[in-house]
């Protein structure tokens, strides 16, 4: 495929596989599960979102977001994973940098998060690493499909 990466990204993704490692070739996770469901979304003027989940989440007693029990809130909590902001392209290194502005883990609020992605046709690969407190790293693999893409 010709024309610049970013243009290429450009549009929705479904989650086909979310894996995670404690090293590199280190044994798969599922932290979201095998079946775990999502959508990444980068769209012309810059921006991105990324939400995953956790499917079978308890629902909250009440249709509302403070409508759950303290435990349903936090096993809804615990299956989420979502994120959004700005998004920056290095077309030389094919880099791409999610500039965080909003999202469900505090801790990457402000932050940029590096992923490095390849595309395959309507398959896009996205890989991570994720440095830990205490010094250890999570190496992340997220497979996202075109919409209607068949993905094998």
């Amino acid at each position: 495929m010709t024309g610049a990466l970013r243009d290429k990204i450009i549009g929705a993704w479904e989650l086909v596989s979310y894996i995670e490692r404690d090293s590199p070739d280190g044994p798969a996770r599922y932290p979201h599960g095998e079946d775990a469901q999502g959508l990444i979304m980068y769209t012309p003027d810059g921006y991105m979102s990324a939400q995953i989940m956790t499917p079978g989440r308890p629902a909250y007693d009440q249709p509302i977001a403070r409508g759950g029990t303290t435990e349903q809130a936090a096993a809804a909590a615990l299956g989420y994973l979502a994120y959004s902001g700005p998004f920056t392209v290095d077309e030389s290194t094919g880099v791409v940098d999610h500039h965080v502005a909003v999202s469900l883990l505090p801790n990457w609020l402000g932050s940029v998060q590096v992923r490095y992605p390849e595309l395959d046709g309507d398959r896009l690969t996205i890989s991570s690493t994720t440095p830990l407190a205490g010094g250890g790293k999570v190496w992340s693999t997220l497979v996202w499909a075109r919409p209607g893409a068949q993905v094998a």
